[in-house]
């Protein structure tokens, strides 16, 4: 049910990873077969837990026509996370959508940058509906992108849009 109502719950895929993973088999077992017993521990509660209290505290709102759009990005060493909101006339932020999305085994070793970069195009992608046509503004949360928007080798992990 949770999985219903991701799009109002923050950073969803990282908070859900210890579910994720019990539900993928990747404690101990290759792969989750129906014989495959599962260990549900405290953490998994525990996410499941901070889900429930974060839908439970979600206030999002219908963006007015007026707002200027802002794309917060953050990526983690385990998910990526976008949040669109609205820049309201009182100059207060208040949340549209969250989106969310696990990173795979090899995106999980990409430098910093890389991932940052990965959680812009990210957001930009799955907002694109709200963000084509408009004034908006992106700001990657974390401070560690500053400075790297000119590396000395530019490699590209992230395919052209789709």
């Amino acid at each position: 049910m949770l999985g219903y109502y991701h799009p109002y719950i923050k950073d969803f895929a990282g908070l859900m990873t210890p579910v994720f993973d019990l539900l993928k088999g990747i404690q101990g077992t290759s792969r989750m077969n129906k014989t495959s017993k599962i260990t549900w521990e405290q953490r998994h509660e525990d996410a499941v837990q901070k889900a429930i209290c974060r839908l439970q505290h979600s206030v999002l709102t219908i963006p007015l026509p007026s707002d200027e759009f802002v794309l917060e990005t953050d990526a983690s060493g385990l998910s990526v996370a976008a949040t669109l909101s609205c820049k309201r006339d009182d100059g207060s932020l208040v949340p549209v959508e969250f989106a969310s999305k696990k990173l795979g085994a090899t995106e999980q070793r990409w430098p910093v940058r890389d991932r940052e970069a990965f959680a812009i195009i990210f957001g930009l992608k799955k907002f694109d509906i709200y963000l084509r046509g408009r004034h908006s503004r992106c700001t990657p949360i974390t401070k560690a992108y500053d400075g790297c928007w000119m590396p000395k080798k530019v490699v590209c992990r992230v395919g052209p849009a789709a």
